[in-house]
């Protein structure tokens, strides 16, 4: 009788521990730190006051200083009142250059591995 206890002992465990790992409460929080937020917001709401250069524009200046397909893209505090787009573009022959733009105004602030 004491080896079936501890055969069933272990079934249940198995159950048990199948069941939990596969429970989407033990998967891993599926949202964003408060402060991402709350950047986020603040850059969207720059740019619908005109402050900042939309993505599309950014893209179309990045193009034009490196050619290649955009692979990554990135909005970033630079400062307290400052934005800077950092894009990622895959050049043909496979280099990726990243270019760096002030996103108020849309300059090209540096460009970093350009064929």
């Amino acid at each position: 009788m004491r080896g079936f206890n501890v055969i069933a002992g272990f079934f249940v465990m198995g159950v048990l521990g199948t069941a939990a790992l596969s429970s989407p409460v033990s998967a891993a929080p599926q949202h964003r730190p408060v402060l991402a937020q709350s950047e986020q917001d603040s850059a969207r709401e720059e740019m619908l006051e005109g402050k900042i250069k939309s993505y599309s524009d950014i893209v179309r200046r990045a193009r034009r200083a490196v050619p290649g397909r955009v692979v990554g893209q990135d909005l970033q505090r630079a400062g307290r009142d400052r934005w800077v787009y950092r894009i990622k573009v895959l050049q043909e022959g496979g280099k990726v250059a990243s270019v760096t733009l002030d996103a108020h105004t849309g300059r090209i602030l540096s460009v970093k591995g350009k064929r």
